[in-house]
């Protein structure tokens, strides 16, 4: 649009408002403020999520250091904000986010989740126990984790 057409724009927009420039301005600048609020917001949020999960994943007996519990960690916060995804669906998010190969990224995250599986630690126990958990396929593992945390966190 040209400066010409956003100008009439601009005004016909403050006629129809009864609105000066400066009404329009302060406007503007208070939907910035919300924006920003809101942005603000979201990143605190995906923060305590990062946590609570690494807080998880840690009370699973997982190093977090390994590179492959970074992959279990997205993909189970890929799941929470997903839930109706499926196992293709995550491995294409964790592939295009890592830049891996489909394999490797399957191997990797295989043998983070069997560490898990075989940690034999009370919250496993209080996890997979709850109704439609499994750990049968890693869409199940990751979809059996972010219901916990969930229903049990409240994320």
């Amino acid at each position: 649009m040209d400066s010409e057409n956003k100008y009439v724009l601009v005004e016909s927009f403050l006629k129809k408002m009864n609105w000066t420039a400066e009404e329009l301005e302060r406007f503007l600048n208070e939907v910035k403020e919300w924006t920003k609020d809101r942005e603000y917001r979201k990143i605190l949020r995906e923060r305590e999520i990062f946590s609570k999960v690494t807080t998880l994943l840690v009370e699973l007996g997982v190093s977090v250091k390994l590179r492959g519990v970074m992959y279990v960690r997205e993909g189970i916060v890929y799941v929470l904000d997903n839930p109706e995804v499926s196992e293709d669906q995550i491995y294409n998010y964790l592939i295009a986010k890592f830049s891996s190969t489909p394999v490797q990224m399957k191997k990797t995250v295989d043998v983070n989740i069997q560490k898990i599986i075989t940690s034999d630690t009370t919250l496993f126990e209080k996890i997979f126990s709850m109704p439609n958990a499994d750990y049968d396929t890693h869409e199940h593992f990751f979809k059996s984790i972010a219901k916990y945390l969930r229903e049990v966190e409240k994320l």
